[in-house]
């Protein structure tokens, strides 16, 4: 078989080829991150394999030719340098039927790195088919119980070469404790949110004006609708299940893995503690110079970082009688334009001049009068829905 020499400037092609190009929809954040386990685990493979020490090499092809024949084995062990140089590419049979047979001959250590692999997969929760619509306060112990069921329920395919090194009980306790440890992360977020929560509450309780509240839950990607920072409890929402057998291994690489993914979150969790503990002593100097200026008209946005979410806080103050008085003046003014305006008519009717006030005339007092009317129920929706807001953030505090 003859095979043209390898070129820098042509294309290399995958080692383990690849079928026949298929249109598929643009896909998800999480359809993104499985296919990027998939692929990092097929180069962890291939550098493997290409890595493999002779007395590995040779024990592999005997186990290939067991499996596909010894004239499959002749071929790859013939062609196998060329593949490593690139001189050459692999069919896409030869190289699926390499993917099954490579992690087997792995360090237990290197079989253990093709799941972590997939930890990023399995640890995403924000677009696993959860829904994406915003939460009421209400609602929100409900929603991390759904959250839960989701990842109970949540059936985990990982690829099918990972299933030829590990027996499927392996996979299913593997499985098993990684879903134990989301649920913790779960609980841990829950517990977050209602730090914040509690945090916010006393902050929003310093204030004698309207304040919205904005709050966007990391862990679920979803919003929380709060027309005030209500305090849930914080033992609502805990996770009862047992710890999982496999937290009690010997294995002292699952154990690496399981410790490593706790410390993870450990630190992530500090990490969180202590953007939280910054932007409250922003929020806190920016709270202060607001109530210095106790007669200043304010409409201000501030956001910041919370222990398990994005919190945005909207602070708006208005001089009450000075919105009272444009009440008054729009009204005045409104009533004054009516006067003037009768009385004029009422000349011309006694004059002859009527038909003129009647037309073009009539279209400009009706002009003038829309538009005071306009001004007058403006301001007034204005005062009555800064009084309602002020009169429901109380109630609600």
């Amino acid at each position: 078989m003859a095979y043209r020499r390898y070129s820098p400037y042509r294309r290399r092609r995958s080692y383990f080829g690849s079928s026949s190009a298929r249109y598929s929809p643009p896909p998800t954040s999480l359809e993104t991150i499985r296919r990027r386990a998939k692929t990092d685990s097929y180069k962890f493979v291939r550098e493997r394999f290409f890595s493999f020490p002779s007395v590995t090499f040779d024990a592999f092809v005997k186990f290939y030719s067991g499996k596909y024949g010894s004239s499959a084995a002749s071929y790859l062990r013939k062609t196998y340098p060329m593949w490593k140089d690139g001189i050459t590419s692999m069919s896409g049979q030869t190289g699926t039927r390499i993917l099954t047979c490579v992690p087997r001959f792995l360090s237990r250590g290197d079989q253990i790195s093709l799941l972590k692999f997939y930890l990023p997969w399995i640890q995403t929760l924000k677009e696993a088919e959860l829904s994406s619509s915003s939460i009421s306060a209400d609602s929100l112990v409900q929603s991390y119980e759904e959250a839960a069921r989701h990842v109970l329920e949540r059936d985990f395919k990982l690829d099918w070469f990972i299933n030829e090194v590990f027996s499927t009980e392996e996979v299913r306790e593997f499985l098993q404790a990684f879903k134990f440890m989301l649920l913790k992360r779960l609980e841990l977020s829950y517990q977050c949110v209602c730090r914040d929560l509690e945090r916010l509450h006393g902050l929003v309780n310093r204030v004698d004006f309207p304040v919205s509240v904005g709050y966007y839950i990391h862990y679920l990607g979803r919003s929380l609708s709060l027309t005030s920072p209500t305090v849930p409890n914080l033992q609502a929402f805990r996770i009862t299940q047992p710890v999982p057998r496999l937290f009690q291994t010997t294995d002292q690489h699952l154990l690496k893995v399981l410790s490593d993914d706790a410390v993870q979150m450990r630190k992530e969790q500090e990490d969180a503690t202590v953007k939280a503990f910054i932007s409250a002593n922003d929020v806190q100097m920016a709270l202060s110079q607001i109530l210095v200026a106790s007669t200043q008209e304010i409409d201000s946005t501030i956001d910041a970082n919370g222990e398990g979410g994005r919190i945005t806080l909207h602070f708006i103050r208005r001089d009450v009688q000075r919105m009272r008085y444009e009440v008054s003046k729009s009204g005045w003014m409104l009533g004054g334009a009516c006067v003037l305006i009768a009385g004029l008519y009422f000349h011309g009717l006694n004059h002859g001049y009527i038909g003129l006030l009647l037309f073009p005339g009539g279209f400009v007092a009706f002009g003038i009068l829309a538009a005071l009317w306009g001004t007058f129920q403006e301001s007034k929706k204005q005062l009555e829905d800064y009084e309602r807001k002020q009169t429901e953030r109380f109630a609600k505090s």
